[in-house]
């Protein structure tokens, strides 16, 4: 769970950076192009970000449960008594 959120953290982090430069290259931009192309770059790394969320997210979840199936009791076998 730590290593979930430290790396959710870090993407909110590189997301916050990306979109104060993002917003930083497009109050410059020269043409409409440039613009469009910048809005288009920051776009990509924010969805980017959202399918790694996603990614980790199954991850998670995953691990967590195969240690609920690890910690599952197992069924025992019946015991077959001879009929007399």
């Amino acid at each position: 769970m730590a290593k979930f959120a430290n790396e959710w953290f870090e993407r909110r982090h590189t997301g916050t950076h990306a979109a104060q430069e993002a917003a930083r290259r497009m109050c410059t931009a020269q043409t409409p192009e440039d613009l469009g192309r910048e809005c288009q770059e920051w776009i990509t790394g924010a969805l980017q970000r959202v399918t790694d969320d996603g990614l980790a997210c199954q991850q998670l979840v995953g691990a967590f449960a195969a240690l609920l199936l690890d910690a599952a009791p197992q069924p025992q076998p019946e015991k077959r008594t001879p009929r007399q």
